[in-house]
């Protein structure tokens, strides 16, 4: 599938719960453009995750959380220097679970930029459990249970407040073996939110619905920023 994008400034957000598999929705996103001429060499691509990985290397004997906490760091700064660069096409991978992205889309979007955002869930949650068991099997990071269900639960909360600011958004379900996510929802530039699948996330369902009615997100999942 290539999502069209018109010659302008992008900040893309690809958000979703630890092992919904938003790396694979990526990569596959950027490969798509680029093979349709949209996007040059030019592209920025930020991923604490990956960031983590680089210092682990650099650094082996220092504790896992400070280098989460260095990469986050890093990474926000990465991206906020981007945006105050102009680099035309940014795309930034986050849980969500926090709204400490919030103002820097509205950063983002007073320098001129559009903003893309493409959230990759799963259900029932347990299910990402799974999917991080076998992540880290093959060699990827863990994350502890109770962490990523609490994720879970405010990054599609979070998920309401960042897509009222979006002018393009796709919300998939990847709960299946195959390897093709369902598209469940989408809204293009300038047009409605489309609930084009219904029944086969009710997560993503709940959420999208408050969006149609213009409902705040639930209040206890309500967050501070950090």
């Amino acid at each position: 599938m290539i999502i069209g994008v018109c010659m302008t400034k992008w900040l893309w957000i690809v958000a979703g719960p630890n092992g919904a598999g938003k790396s694979t929705h990526a990569a596959k996103l950027i490969t798509n453009l680029q093979a349709s001429g949209v996007l040059g060499s030019e592209i920025v691509k930020l991923n604490a995750d990956e960031r983590t990985a680089e210092l682990k290397k650099q650094f082996p004997d220092r504790l896992l959380r400070e280098l989460n906490l260095q990469a986050a760091q890093e990474i926000d700064a990465e991206l906020v220097r981007c945006i105050t660069e102009g680099n035309p096409y940014i795309f930034v991978e986050t849980v969500l679970s926090s709204t400490k992205y919030l103002d820097i889309v509205l950063e983002a979007k007073a320098h001129g930029y559009n903003v893309g955002l493409i959230f990759v869930s799963v259900y029932p949650p347990e299910l990402i459990l799974e999917r991080i068991k076998d992540r880290v099997a093959e060699g990827g990071h863990n994350v502890e249970a109770q962490t990523a269900l609490d994720r879970y639960k405010r990054s599609h909360s979070n998920l309401i407040r960042f897509a009222k600011h979006a002018d393009k958004l796709f919300l998939f379900d990847n709960s299946g073996e195959e390897a093709r996510a369902v598209l469940v929802a989408v809204k293009e530039t300038g047009g409605k939110l489309a609930h084009e699948v219904k029944g086969q996330n009710p997560a993503l369902d709940h959420a999208i619905h408050r969006l149609l009615k213009g409902y705040l997100p639930d209040p206890d999942t309500e967050q501070q920023r950090h």
